[in-house]
């Protein structure tokens, strides 16, 4: 049996491992287009809170980091995934719900929204219910939606413990994100 070099082993193990790197940073994107093609909007908005849950890594670290906010009172470290969310992953869906609602739904349009809503708002409770009047959160969907309604806040109910305070961090955080990324409709 012939002798393998050591070198080319490392090399296939190192090409392996780069494969695996690539294969876990992708994301999957194609069955939320499909849905956005065929404008099922609300099923759409389930796979994308998938698609930012599992991409922001919220799960057991995150809720551990809830356990120490319980304790400590600080909530700081809950939001952590969501203000490091990946800026690539963000343009993604937001472009793809832009393209595909043409125009009318996406998160750089929340994000517009809501920032318009708070420069005018007093406080956060205030700017919350503003912005969900104005989205249509707090209403059934129809097939006229308000501009902004999509996605809705699942993704952000699925991060919180409640609505009001938390909600709004949660979304904010988000919101502020977008605007890091640069990400506009």
């Amino acid at each position: 049996m012939p002798r393998i070099k050591k070198q080319w082993v490392l090399l296939g193990i190192f090409a392996l491992l780069s494969i695996a790197n690539c294969r876990a940073m992708y994301t999957d994107y194609r069955l939320l287009e499909l849905l956005l093609a065929a404008n099922k909007w609300q099923e759409a908005d389930q796979q994308t809170t998938k698609i930012i849950l599992r991409e922001s890594n919220w799960g057991a670290s995150t809720w551990k980091m809830w356990g120490v906010a319980l304790v400590t009172g600080d909530l700081t470290g809950w939001y952590e995934p969501i203000k490091q969310y990946s800026c690539r992953d963000l343009e993604t869906l937001d472009n793809l719900w832009i393209k595909y609602s043409e125009g009318r739904f996406g998160l750089s349009v929340q994000q517009q929204i809501f920032a318009r809503i708070a420069a005018q708002s007093k406080d956060r409770f205030e700017t919350y219910d503003a912005f969900t009047d104005e989205v249509g959160w707090n209403r059934l969907v129809s097939d006229n939606s308000p501009i902004g309604r999509f996605p809705s806040d699942e993704w952000v109910q699925a991060t919180t413990y409640d609505k009001g305070e938390p909600w709004m961090l949660s979304a904010g955080y988000l919101y502020d994100r977008i605007q890091e990324c640069r990400i506009s409709p």
